[in-house]
């Protein structure tokens, strides 16, 4: 993290996307956010779910995992919306979304996931959780 003047805006981050599913279970029933720097963590990570992990280089990247937990139903989702570097860490803002109540869903168990790669970071990081529903008119 580069120094920055007092005023300085945070700067953001590329994201690159690996993952964005409701279907793989990584075994956290609740909200959890994850920074992942080693192969080791990553490959951890990827044997509660029981597949292998996507190729990484985390020599310049780091791992970034946002997981709404277990769900009894259709209709959520979580994203990582945006990364900032800011001169107090780095900052995540994220976003779970689920159905109103009027809205109908699947009768289906979801494990909301949210897994992305940016540049190489050291941290401290800061997730921050916005939430939302969407509305159904019928």
């Amino acid at each position: 993290m580069g120094e920055q003047n007092e005023g300085e805006q945070a700067e953001p981050r590329v994201i690159e996307n690996i993952l964005q599913s409701d279907l793989v279970g990584f075994g956290y029933g609740n909200v959890t956010f994850l920074v992942i720097q080693t192969e080791e963590e990553w490959e951890a990570l990827w044997s509660m779910a029981g597949g292998d992990p996507p190729t990484v280089d985390f020599e310049s990247y780091t791992v970034l995992v946002a997981l709404l937990g277990l769900r009894h139903s259709g209709g959520y989702s979580i994203e990582i919306e945006a990364v900032n570097e800011s001169p107090e860490g780095v900052v995540v803002q994220v976003e779970a979304t689920g159905p109103g109540p009027k809205c109908s869903t699947t009768a289906v168990i979801t494990f909301p996931a949210h897994i992305v790669k940016i540049p190489k970071a050291d941290g401290p990081f800061h997730f921050n959780l916005g939430q939302s529903t969407y509305g159904c008119d019928e």
